[in-house]
C-alpha cells in the first residue's frame, strides 16, 4: 500500500488549516496554502475541490472566500482523507474484492493481508489533522535526488 503525492498533500495542507484557523480569519486561498506548505496551486485547488465534495473542507466564493474546515480537526482523521481521496484502502485486491483472488477459500496469505490491512488502518483512524497541526516540525517532503537540479 502506498499512499499517494495527493493523499499526502491534503493530509498537510489539512494540517496548515488546522493549525492556523484560530487566526483572525477562517478562510483560506489556495494560494496562501500553496505557498506555506510547498504543494504546487493548481494541484491544490484539485485536492481542496475533492476534499469539499466529500464534506472534509468546506468553501465560499466571492470576497472574504476560501477554503476552511468544515468540522473540528480533532474529528478528522488521517483516514477520512486519504479514503476520501483514493476510496477503500486495501494492501492487496482480494481483501476489497474476493473475486479478484484465484485461491479464494483456500489462501494462506489472507489472513496476514487482512491483519497488516486492520493494523495500518487502526493506525490512520488514530491520528487526527487536530494531533498533527499540534504537533511541531514542518509538512514539506524533503525533496529526492531526482527533483534536484
Amino acid at each position: 500500500m502506498k499512499i499517494s503525492r495527493k493523499a499526502s498533500y491534503a493530509v498537510r495542507a489539512l494540517a496548515y488549516l488546522a493549525r492556523n484557523e484560530e487566526k483572525s480569519r477562517e478562510r483560506f486561498l489556495v494560494a496562501e496554502v500553496s505557498a506555506a506548505v510547498d504543494i504546487p496551486r493548481s494541484f491544490l485547488a484539485k485536492i481542496f475541490q475533492d476534499l469539499s465534495k466529500s464534506r472534509i473542507v468546506n468553501s465560499r466564493r466571492g470576497a472574504g472566500g476560501g477554503f476552511y474546515l468544515s468540522r473540528s480537526p480533532s474529528e478528522i482523521t488521517i483516514r477520512d482523507v486519504v479514503e476520501s481521496l483514493e476510496g477503500e484502502i486495501a494492501v492487496r485486491d482480494c481483501i476489497a474484492d474476493s473475486q479478484a483472488c484465484d485461491y479464494e477459500g483456500n489462501c494462506s496469505l489472507k489472513s496476514v493481508w487482512m491483519e497488516a490491512q486492520e493494523k495500518f488502518l487502526d493506525v490512520l483512524a488514530g491520528k487526527t489533522i487536530g494531533e498533527l497541526a499540534d504537533s511541531p516540525g514542518k509538512w514539506r517532503e524533503v525533496p529526492n535526488e531526482s527533483k534536484r537540479g
